[in-house]
């Protein structure tokens, strides 16, 4: 009985944590751009759909001024 309620104990502490998670997310709006999350999958820079070129976010260190 004992395992039994510390499980019990454990997944509600669990869930009470995941909840205040997405309150806070959603509270700060992670998922308020909807429209750019469908192409971050897609795009190799993760930039969206207005397609940048990832050497060109992100240059190499030698190429750094």
């Amino acid at each position: 009985m004992s395992l039994l309620l510390t499980w019990t104990l454990y997944a509600l502490i669990a869930t009470g944590f995941l909840v205040a998670l997405f309150a806070w997310a959603v509270r700060t709006g992670q998922f308020a751009d909807q429209d750019r999350a469908r192409y971050l999958a897609l795009s190799a820079s993760g930039g969206g759909p207005e397609g940048r070129d990832e050497h060109e976010a992100h240059p190499e260190p030698w190429q750094q001024r």
